[in-house]
């Protein structure tokens, strides 16, 4: 063969393979999440933006998949247009998840996504709904079963660290049934009473922090630490500049999600507070 014809053919095969990569569309989804995604979008028509968060829980892995009006810019490390419906991704950890979501083909979010609503410049509000799933060792994606918890077998697992009964009891509840990827404690006491606030939450300020401990594989963070009075042993709290494996963000608005406000009554007794009990806390 003489050196036109290779050349010649070399050239066909670089088109060729050129204008096979323009026409063979790559999916960012794994089979199994394009099953769970085309199911939940048939149940629920409604949704145009479908919000998927990854998490590790307490050696889960799970997948929440939230139908919404409108994205969360707070919560896209990527987003991928799948049957005409918004797909934005979160997870909130580093681990990695290539088998379930290819990130690099996902797009990166600059500010806007055209033909869909931001949900802090969106008027009307739709009401959301939330699905749970877990990730297999086989990496597949099935829905968590009724009676599922995440939380270990055999009852709590007292770390030691919370002396207050009541806010045991409370934190081991709680805890049972709603999982979250984390929850946080802030103290503060105000007229010579000592309260709790409380919420879950699926990151941390870690310029804010005070530490943090682990409830059955839980992780608790505490702020405002200097007032939490004789709730806890100290000597057993974890102190680092980051949490490893988890995400840490700047929270400006601490009332949003809006928390559980307790007041400590004795060692047994807690009570939460109303919405205008605790407004001013």
């Amino acid at each position: 063969m003489s050196i036109d014809n290779i050349t010649k053919t070399v050239f066909v095969l670089v088109l060729f393979f050129a204008l096979s990569g323009c026409t063979i569309k790559k999916e960012p989804f794994s089979p199994s999440l394009q099953y769970v995604l085309n199911q939940f979008s048939k149940e629920h028509p409604e949704y145009n933006v479908i919000q998927i968060q990854v998490s590790k829980i307490n050696n889960y892995n799970l997948l929440f998949m939230n139908g919404l009006g409108a994205y969360d810019p707070d919560m896209i490390d990527g987003y991928y247009i799948y049957n005409g419906k918004l797909i934005t991704y979160f997870q909130t950890d580093s681990l990695d998840r290539t088998h379930i979501v290819d990130t690099k083909v996902l797009k990166k979010y600059s500010g806007k996504i055209d033909g869909y609503r931001n949900v802090f410049q969106s008027k009307g509000i739709t009401e959301p709904i939330q699905r749970a799933f877990l990730i297999t060792n086989e990496n597949r994606i099935v829905r968590i079963p009724k009676g599922f918890s995440l939380l270990s077998k055999g009852g709590y697992v007292d770390t030691n660290i919370i002396k207050n009964t009541g806010l045991k009891k409370f934190l081991h509840n709680y805890i049972e049934n709603a999982p979250s990827v984390l929850y946080e404690l802030r103290f503060k006491q105000e007229k010579g009473k000592q309260y709790v606030i409380f919420r879950p939450m699926i990151f941390y300020d870690s310029s804010k922090f005070n530490g943090y401990f682990f409830w059955n594989g839980h992780l608790i963070v505490l702020y405002n630490l200097k007032q939490s009075g004789d709730l806890l042993n100290k000597q057993n709290i974890l102190h680092s500049h980051k949490i490893p494996n988890y995400r840490s963000l700047l929270i400006d608005d601490w009332n949003f999600p809006y928390p559980i406000k307790l007041e400590i009554i004795n060692d047994k007794a807690i009570k939460e507070l109303s919405l205008e009990e605790g407004y001013f806390l």
